[in-house]
């Protein structure tokens, strides 16, 4: 375990472990995984929006495991056309992250609001699909 010492003479302060998306997509890593509910919605302009989480404990270098909360996000173009410059804004609750930088997206996003907002710009053919997903290791103080 590497370990950071603040100021010289101080306590040395474990460095919470790092988690990577890698780690995450490997389902090999995943020591056990929780799926919660999850809502699909359609708006009136076609765009189908996917919304699920999980809760894993994912295996990390060294053998060790730390938590992950994983929030997933999907879009599909429902119509027969398609669409350019499809915004897909997610407001992520303040209970999950305070502020963006604790955070951990697979693409990135464009940051709105480090409060935090962030928005994926895609263009979807007719029914095509895109996925998103974002995690935190520790969840926000409520």
């Amino acid at each position: 375990m590497l370990l950071i010492r603040s100021t010289p003479g101080a306590p040395a302060v474990p460095k919470p472990p790092t988690l990577t998306v890698a780690d995450i997509e490997n389902p090999a890593n995943i020591v056990k995984k929780t799926d919660y509910e999850s809502s699909i919605s359609t708006t009136p302009g076609g765009v189908q929006v996917a919304k699920a989480a999980s809760y894993a404990e994912v295996k990390i270098s060294g053998g060790s495991t730390t938590p992950a909360y994983i929030f997933n996000l999907g879009v599909k173009n429902t119509t027969e056309a398609p669409l350019t410059n499809v915004k897909v804004r997610e407001t992520i609750p303040k209970a999950i992250a305070s502020d963006v930088s604790q955070i951990t997206f697979k693409e990135s996003p464009t940051v709105v609001n480090p409060d935090p907002v962030v928005e994926w710009t895609v263009d979807l053919n007719p029914g095509e699909e895109k996925k998103f997903f974002y995690f935190v290791t520790k969840l926000a103080d409520p």
